[in-house]
Parts: C-alpha cells; structure tokens; sequence
C-alpha cells in the first residue's frame, strides 16, 4: 500500500507540475500576443528606420519566447510520458496486489481445512 501512496503522490506532483506548466505557456502565449500588438502600434507610429529597428527586436524577442515556449512544452511532454509510466505501473502493482490477495485467501482457506483436519484425527484418538 504504501508504493501504491507513493504513486499517487508522485501522480499528483506531476499533474501539479504539468498544470504549471501549461499555465505558464498560456501565460506566455498571452505575453508573445500583446507584444506583438505592442510593437506593431509602435511600428506605425515611428519613422521607417525605426520601424527596422523595432522589428528586429521584437523578432529576437518572438524567437526567444518561441524558444522558452518550446523547452516549456518539451518538458510538459516529459512530465506526461512520466504521468502515463506512473498510471501504467499503479495498474500493474494493483494487479498484483489482487494476486496477492488471492493466495492469502487460499492459504488461509488450506489452514484452516488443515486444522479442521488435525482436529477431526485428534478427536478420534
């Protein structure tokens, strides 16, 4: 039970992780939106040597959002895979543990028909 605890906990930790994370993408979607929208008002109201300006740096600035996002999703890809080994290993260790159960209840089953046993050769001697 107490592996069974811990994956669950690890579970909830990753899902924590993984809310986390796409929030933090939307978040930076958002962010990448209203400065593109910032910087194209800008555009229209400055002079064509700075409009060069300004888009060269809003495209640096685009490239590395793009960037951030994507090492953002690649670790929410990761954390997913992790999530799926968890649930797939908690189906596993619950199949087991019903096995377990099982040869419990046999062995518990032969122990007592063996004591009824020894009790019934008791009781005719």
């Amino acid at each position: 039970m107490k592996m069974a605890t811990f994956i669950k906990q690890m579970l909830e930790k990753v899902s924590t992780l993984e809310k986390k994370y796409q929030e933090e993408i939307i978040k930076l979607n958002k962010e990448l939106k209203d400065q593109e929208e910032k910087h194209k008002m800008e555009l229209q109201i400055k002079s064509d040597e700075d409009k060069k300006e300004m888009y060269q740096l809003m495209t640096m600035q685009s490239r590395e959002m793009k960037e951030k996002m994507k090492e953002y999703q690649q670790e929410l890809h990761k954390l997913q895979n992790i999530v799926e080994n968890n649930k797939q290993e908690a189906v596993i260790q619950q199949a087991e543990i019903l096995q377990l159960k099982e040869e419990v209840s046999h062995l518990i089953e032969f122990e007592k028909k063996t004591m009824d046993f020894r009790k019934q050769q008791l009781l005719e001697i």
